[in-house]
């Protein structure tokens, strides 16, 4: 299956025309925006709009609706779309993507958004769906595949979490420095919990973010 890139800017322009939500000072919440000014540059002239002016809000819809239509690959949304509302947008993307876009978009939302365990619009069992549609060979790069291949059948994983916080999260790690690191960051009472999965659950190991994680399904955890 080819990118239907047409139906990706379709669903882009439809996010982009959802409700502006003002925060204070300045800061906006909205998939195309985090700040209440927004430069846009037309005919060789860089302008500013305030995103709290009706008229400014048409002017800026409309200069990036024009931007969408120019894109040429669907990796590009990734810069243009606010991070936090990249998982929503591949949720209703995703079936019209290649296997190759598929996969490369899915590891970069993944590792570039902040708690994508905890997204309220994308839940975990979808991204467990996500990933188990997602073709290992796509989506981890050379070196990730050959650690992946080298795992034993029975894999020891580990998570730090803070207290009272679920294990139902995809994103373990294999390093137990790491976990332990994640169960202190915030010095409220962590803890590291181990478990072992068998190998045929585990969606990928990827790297990108250098925490050696292992995403998974988390039904099949045994905790120690």
């Amino acid at each position: 299956m080819k990118t239907n890139l047409n139906q990706v800017k379709d669903v882009a322009k439809v996010l982009l025309y959802t409700d502006i939500h003002y925060i204070e000072q300045g800061f906006v919440s909205h998939p195309f925006a985090n700040f209440a000014v927004q430069m846009i540059r037309e005919n060789n002239k860089t302008e500013l709009l305030d995103l709290t002016n009706e008229y400014d809000v048409e002017r800026w819809r409309k200069y990036l609706s024009e931007k969408i239509d120019t894109i040429s690959s669907v990796q590009q949304f990734l810069i243009i779309i606010h991070k936090p509302y990249l998982p929503v947008f591949f949720k209703y993307i995703k079936d019209y993507l290649s296997d190759r876009d598929y996969a490369h978009m899915l590891y970069e939302i993944w590792i570039t958004v902040e708690y994508p365990n905890h997204d309220i619009n994308v839940s975990t069992s979808e991204f467990m769906s996500m990933f188990r549609k997602a073709k290992k060979k796509l989506l981890m790069n050379q070196e990730e595949q050959l650690v992946f291949d080298s795992l034993p059948e029975t894999i020891t994983v580990y998570r730090g979490i803070q207290k009272d916080a679920t294990t139902n999260a995809l994103s373990w790690t294999l390093d137990k420095d790491i976990a332990t690191w994640f169960a202190n960051r915030f010095n409220n009472h962590g803890a590291v919990v181990e478990a072992t999965i068998n190998k045929k659950y585990v969606f990928a190991y990827l790297n990108g973010r250098g925490e050696k994680e292992i995403v998974l399904d988390y039904k099949k955890l045994m905790l120690q």
